[in-house]
């Protein structure tokens, strides 16, 4: 009993010591550390700032004169870390003993995100005009065709036609001066204004033909209020060795034939230089409804067009030449002498005028030359961008011969016109 009661006042005298030597322990932590934030340019205090006492769990933000502190804090030697996103953050150490008062200054922190390229590609039309085309094996269906009934593939698309050989294209109910046509770049200006005046092009220059609708005035001027048609030939061929292509065309109706053919290439020991030389020959006689042939409605063709080119290094110079030449017959028996010879036609279902087959082209008749001559200098700068300077002369020349001579002749009247249009541009 005696060893019992000594143990219990031995254990009962190290308890008071160890909680007399707490208590002296707390009663040391009474230290503090304090404060400002601020910008390292500008001096001014930052607010939100996050200081942590690393090791601890313990950790305040700056207020709104970007001051903190910390309390209750016993002495010894503490690291603290200051932070906040945009500046580089800091860690000093403080060997604290009593009060300590600890500024911190942040610099700014630069984030570089990892790069974005964006890359795009130049469009030949503005995105916010639609933009149908006609290349390849559907453009070769249409080979041997004019060119307003080439484009009546294309959806919008309508002709105005007047006979076999006339047509013109038709954009949301208008055409003529209303449609402009760019040939190979260039403004096509002919006598177009006639329901019976068709465009001067040969298709087969083209690899491209292009139909821009909607809103094409604001890229091309006011006269392409009713859409804009885009002739488009291949690039020259600046570099390569020599090719060339042949197209044959034949329709039954009117036993019509047309041929074309290219030779292009560039130029041997002549670095970039490029040409190409085309030509194109057609021919109709007149053409036959199921029970009769409709007299003088054959057409004749000769077209040619010339090309060169030369590049290097950015800069580049083209060439080009085109000629339309074409013969068209009109219809002998559309012209009515008076309003009788009309009823009787129509009562009777067939033409006054009988005809058999025959390419002869005689009275009426159109006869048409257009000369395009187009000279082009451009640059590319390395950014992409691209200078160019185009110059065009142009010469349509229109004769249209009625049924019957002009009056008060005195030679052969076979040869002069009714009339006679020109235009030099």
């Amino acid at each position: 009993m005696h060893r019992l009661l000594i143990l219990f006042c031995l254990f009962i005298s190290c308890e008071g010591f160890f909680a007399t030597d707490g208590l002296a322990q707390n009663a040391d932590c009474h230290c503090f550390i304090r404060g400002v934030v601020r910008d390292d340019h500008t001096g001014q205090p930052i607010v939100g700032a996050t200081l942590l006492l690393v090791k601890s769990n313990q950790g305040i933000f700056t207020d709104a004169d970007g001051r903190y502190e910390f309390t209750n804090l016993c002495p010894g030697r503490y690291e603290i870390e200051c932070r906040i996103v945009g500046y580089q953050s800091r860690r000093d150490t403080v060997n604290l003993v009593e009060g300590h008062e600890e500024n911190f200054s942040l610099a700014e922190e630069e984030i570089h995100l990892e790069d974005v390229e964006i890359t795009a590609h130049r469009t030949d039309a503005p995105v916010t005009q639609p933009l149908a085309t006609l290349t390849g094996s559907d453009l070769a269906q249409t080979r041997g065709q004019s060119l307003g009934e080439s484009l009546q593939g294309i959806t919008g698309i309508t002709t105005l036609q007047t006979g076999s050989s006339i047509a013109k294209p038709v954009i949301h109910g208008m055409h003529s001066n209303r449609v402009l046509i760019m040939n190979n770049g260039v403004r096509q200006e002919g006598q177009q204004w006639g329901s019976e005046h068709a465009p001067e092009i040969d298709p087969f220059v083209a690899t491209r033909l292009s139909v821009v609708k909607g809103a094409a005035g604001v890229r091309y001027g006011s006269d392409a209020i009713g859409g804009v048609i885009l002739v488009e030939p291949e690039e020259l061929p600046i570099n390569k060795p020599l090719s060339g292509e042949v197209n044959a065309a034949g329709f039954s109706n009117g036993r019509q034939g047309a041929g074309s053919a290219t030779l292009q290439g560039g130029i041997k020991g002549l670095g970039g230089f490029g040409w190409r030389a085309q030509g194109t020959l057609k021919r109709g006689g007149n053409i036959r409804t199921p029970r009769y042939f409709l007299d003088n409605t054959g057409i004749s063709e000769r077209n040619y067009s010339l090309a060169a080119g030369y590049r290097k290094k950015g800069f580049g110079v083209e060439v080009f030449y085109s000629h339309f030449a074409t013969r068209i017959g009109i219809f002998s028996g559309s012209h009515i002498g008076s309003v009788t010879d009309l009823l009787n036609v129509i009562n009777s279902g067939e033409p006054l005028v009988k005809s058999d087959f025959s390419y002869a082209i005689n009275r009426p008749y159109q006869q048409v030359k257009h000369n395009l001559l187009k000279g082009e200098v451009h640059y590319h700068f390395p950014d992409g961008n691209r200078l160019k300077w185009v110059s065009a002369f142009q010469y349509d020349n229109r004769l249209e011969y009625d049924l019957h001579a002009p009056a008060m002749i005195p030679w052969p009247p076979s040869t002069i016109p009714n009339f006679h249009f020109a235009s030099l541009l």
